[in-house]
């Protein structure tokens, strides 16, 4: 997960040497959360008003509020805060700002704000001049949504399938810390888990060669809840993966949950939480005959 960052500054003094330190806050607790390495989530950046650059800034002066033409005009710099270092996203794009790296997963179903302390260098150490620490500002609020799911097969109610034919796998989601008005895209896909530790899952495909799929969009009036069946549906018998026929005995439901961009008409969808856990089985998978009715050749239990 990428959280950025960008900060606006102004009135500051020219030639000065300052720095923002930047916390990640958690929202229930008050305090800095620390990731999954245990590492403190509090950044240091460094930046100098001095004319450089690199540096995005600029320089205006401040009429006396008397207009006194015989008072003169006073300089500050303003613009934006940019680490001396530079930064870089994940995918190499330079970024002016701020950037924290972590694993959202971590942090599943809670929410973060972005604190910021601005200290001048004196010579006698550094002195804080200003703060911008509202925990209830939106605007420095991250959400980060959690996703838990309940598949089972429609014919069976188990997460057993009888791998013969047409099967239909029901699939419901419970959620947490959702934007309540905002709209959101679930997406399902069935996969393949390998009976090898050496392999990894692949998508199940039909008879044409289509991954077997399922996508429900809504709209959550409060940040938890469930919502379902997503439904995911192909004919057993034609079952393959991208490495050949389809011959292992679990099935695996992976989940991707997207907000759709509302800031502008292109209906973007934004990529906020997934569900990939192929060890998450709601019970061992195991051989056997149809459930009282005609023997099954093939059973196939489902994970999600």
């Amino acid at each position: 997960m990428i959280i950025t960052d960008r900060v606006y500054y102004s009135h500051l003094e020219l030639d000065t040497e300052y720095r923002l330190i930047s916390k990640l806050i958690d929202k229930e607790t008050g305090e800095v959360v620390v990731d999954d390495k245990g590492i403190l989530q509090e950044m240091e950046t460094s930046f100098s008003t001095r004319e450089n650059t690199s540096q995005e800034k600029y320089v205006m002066e401040l009429q006396d509020p008397s207009d006194n033409d015989d008072v003169p005009r006073k300089a500050y710099a303003y613009g934006y805060i940019i680490p001396e270092d530079g930064n870089r996203l994940p995918d190499g794009t330079e970024y002016n700002g701020i950037v924290f790296q972590l694993d959202g997963h971590t942090f599943e179903g809670r929410t973060l704000v972005v604190f910021e302390e601005l200290q001048k260098r004196t010579p006698d150490g550094y002195v804080t001049v200003a703060r911008h620490m509202d925990i209830n500002d939106r605007d420095q609020t991250i959400h980060i949504p959690k996703i838990r799911t309940h598949a089972f097969d429609s014919e069976t109610g188990t997460n057993i399938s009888k791998m013969d034919g047409l099967i239909t796998i029901h699939d419901y989601v419970t959620y947490e810390n959702l934007l309540p008005g905002q709209t959101y895209v679930l997406k399902a896909c069935l996969m393949d888990k390998p009976d090898s530790d050496t392999k990894t899952e692949s998508p199940i495909r039909d008879a044409n060669g289509d991954k077997i799929e399922g996508t429900l969009e809504f709209v959550p009036d409060s940040p938890n809840g469930t919502i379902g069946p997503v439904i995911l549906q192909g004919n057993a018998d034609h079952f393959m993966t991208d490495e050949g026929e389809f011959s292992s005995e679990t099935l695996v439901v992976y989940e991707e949950l997207y907000l759709k961009n509302s800031r502008d008409a292109s209906d973007e969808l934004l990529a906020v939480a997934n569900h990939k856990d192929k060890g998450s089985c709601l019970q061992p998978w195991g051989r056997a005959k149809g459930w009282g009715q005609e023997p099954c050749d093939r059973v196939c239990s489902i994970q999600m």
